[in-house]
C-alpha cells in the first residue's frame, strides 16, 4: 500500500504534464485548421473578385452572385476565427495594417454601387483584392498558420501563407501595370524595361521562395510517407505544375536581346497572365488541401498519444494494486508482526517482572510484620 500511496502522485503529475503538453499541442493545430478554412475561403473570393476585375466592365450577374455566396461563407470563416482566437492574443509577426481601411463587406459593397465599367468599379475592384491579400496574411498570423509543429507542415505553410499570396499580388500588380501600358503602346523600351523587373522578381522571389518551401515540405520530413500516401504520391504533381506555370509566365516576360516582342501581341500577355493565375490559384487550393490533411493528421496523432498515455497511466496504476498487495502480504506484514511479537513479548517480561517485584515486596512485608 505504501508503493502504491507513493507512486500514483508521481504517474499523475507525469501523466498531467504528458496531457497539458498534448492537450496545447491540439489546441495550437486546431487553430491551424480555422486560419486555414479562413484562407481557403478568402482564396475562393478572391479567384471570382479578380475574375471580375478583369472583365471589360467588371459586371457579371453571375459572377456577383457566385461573389455573394463567398463572401458569405468567409464570413463564417472570419466569425469562426473571431470566436476561437481572442483578438487581443499574441500574434507571431508584425502584420502591417492595410493601405484600404473598412472589412472586405465595406468594400464588396463600394463595387456594387459603383457604376460598371467606370474607373471607381475598377478601382473598387482593385480595393478589395488588396483588402483579400491583408485578410489573408492578417488571419494566417492570428491563427499561428505560419509556423507548424513539423518540417512539412511548417513548409506547406509558408507555400500557402506567404508564398503563394505574395506571387499572386505580383499577378495583379503585373496585371494592374503591363496590361494597360500595352495596350497604349504595345512593347517598346518602357514596357521590356518594366517587364524584366518583374521578370527578375519571379526568378528570384517567387519561383526561388516557392520551390524552396515545396522541397523542404516534400523531403526535409518524410512521416507522412507512412500515415498520408496522398500528400507524398499526389502533390509532386500539382506542385510541378505550379512551378511549370510561374516558369513560363517568367520565361513570356522576360525581355529580349532582338525587336521581337516577349508576345506577339498585349491579347496574348493577357492570356499568359491568366493561365499564370489559374495556375495559381490551381496549386494554392490544392496546398490548402494537403495542408489540411497534415495538419488533421497531425491531431490525430497528438490524441492517439494522449489516449495512449492514459492508457499505460491507467494500466501501471491497476499492475500496482497487486504489486503493492504482494509487497504487504510478504515483506510488510512479516516485519509489523514481528514487531508486534516483540512489543507483546517485551510488554508479558515487563508485567512478570512487576509481579515478582510485587510478590516479593509482599514477602518482606509480612517477614517485618512478625
Amino acid at each position: 500500500m505504501l508503493a502504491l500511496v507513493c507512486a500514483l502522485p508521481i504517474i499523475g503529475l507525469a501523466l498531467y504534464f504528458l496531457s497539458s503538453g498534448l492537450e496545447r499541442e491540439i489546441a495550437v493545430a486546431e487553430h491551424e485548421r480555422i486560419g486555414l478554412n479562413h484562407v481557403r475561403q478568402s482564396v475562393s473570393v478572391l479567384e471570382k473578385a479578380v475574375r471580375l476585375a478583369w472583365s471589360d466592365t467588371g459586371d457579371d450577374p453571375v459572377m456577383i452572385a457566385e461573389l455573394d455566396r463567398a463572401l458569405t461563407a468567409l464570413d463564417e470563416a472570419e466569425a469562426s476565427i473571431s470566436s476561437t482566437i481572442a483578438p487581443g492574443a499574441p500574434t507571431f509577426t508584425a502584420v502591417p495594417e492595410s493601405p484600404h481601411s473598412g472589412s472586405v463587406r465595406s468594400h464588396w459593397q463600394n463595387v456594387k454601387d459603383s457604376e460598371p465599367g467606370s474607373l471607381d468599379r475598377h478601382a473598387a475592384l482593385r480595393h478589395l483584392t488588396a483588402q483579400l491579400h491583408h485578410g489573408i496574411f492578417q488571419a494566417s498570423d492570428r491563427s499561428g498558420l505560419s509556423s507548424g509543429p513539423e518540417n512539412e507542415i511548417s513548409a506547406l505553410s509558408d507555400v500557402v501563407a506567404v508564398g503563394l499570396p505574395a506571387h499572386v499580388e505580383r499577378l495583379l500588380h503585373m496585371h494592374e501595370v503591363m496590361v494597360p501600358d500595352l495596350r497604349k503602346k504595345g512593347w517598346d523600351d518602357s514596357t521590356r524595361a518594366v517587364a524584366g523587373i518583374f521578370a527578375r522578381q519571379l526568378e528570384d522571389e517567387d519561383i526561388r521562395r516557392l520551390s524552396r518551401s515545396i522541397n523542404a515540405a516534400l523531403t526535409a520530413d518524410l512521416r507522412s510517407a507512412h500515415s498520408v500516401d496522398s500528400f507524398q504520391s499526389g502533390y509532386p504533381t500539382e506542385a510541378n505544375a505550379l512551378l511549370a506555370s510561374l516558369r513560363q509566365l517568367s520565361a513570356a516576360t522576360q525581355p529580349l536581346e532582338s525587336d521581337t516582342a516577349p508576345a506577339t501581341d498585349p491579347e496574348a500577355f493577357d492570356e499568359v497572365l491568366d493561365s499564370a493565375f489559374e495556375a495559381a490559384v490551381v496549386g494554392w487550393n490544392a496546398s490548402i488541401a494537403q495542408l489540411d490533411i497534415l495538419i488533421g493528421d497531425h491531431v490525430s496523432e497528438a490524441v492517439n498519444r494522449r489516449d495512449r498515455a492514459i492508457g499505460i497511466a491507467a494500466i501501471c496504476s491497476l499492475a500496482l494494486l497487486p504489486l503493492a498487495w504482494l509487497y504487504f502480504r510478504f515483506f510488510i506484514r512479516p516485519v509489523m508482526q514481528t514487531i508486534i511479537d516483540d512489543a507483546a513479548s517485551h510488554q508479558r517480561d515487563a508485567e512478570a517482572a512487576r509481579a515478582a517485584a510485587d510478590e516479593s515486596a509482599r514477602r518482606l512485608r509480612q517477614t517485618q510484620a512478625a
